[in-house]
């Protein structure tokens, strides 16, 4: 994970296979940050040395319960 990315224009893929020839090109663009969400089958070594933000099961679940819990203290709406 590199941690000078900005998250301010960002392409989310979720996926199950290694990284892809797209996937390659997508973190080369400049100004866009690259976010990959992982599915349990998906090789998460073949992207260590892939220019993204990288989330593993474990991560996904982490962070979608913070926001649930966010969400049940601040209503979306």
């Amino acid at each position: 994970m590199n941690p000078n990315l900005c998250y301010k224009k960002c392409i989310v893929i979720t996926t199950i296979n290694t990284p892809t020839e797209a996937i390659k090109k997508y973190s080369a663009i400049k100004d866009f940050d690259l976010i990959i969400v992982a599915d349990k089958k998906t090789n998460t070594e073949s992207y260590n040395n892939i220019n993204c933000i990288f989330f593993n099961i474990r991560e996904t679940k982490r962070r979608i319960s913070r926001f649930f819990r966010i969400s049940t203290i601040q209503p979306l709406f």
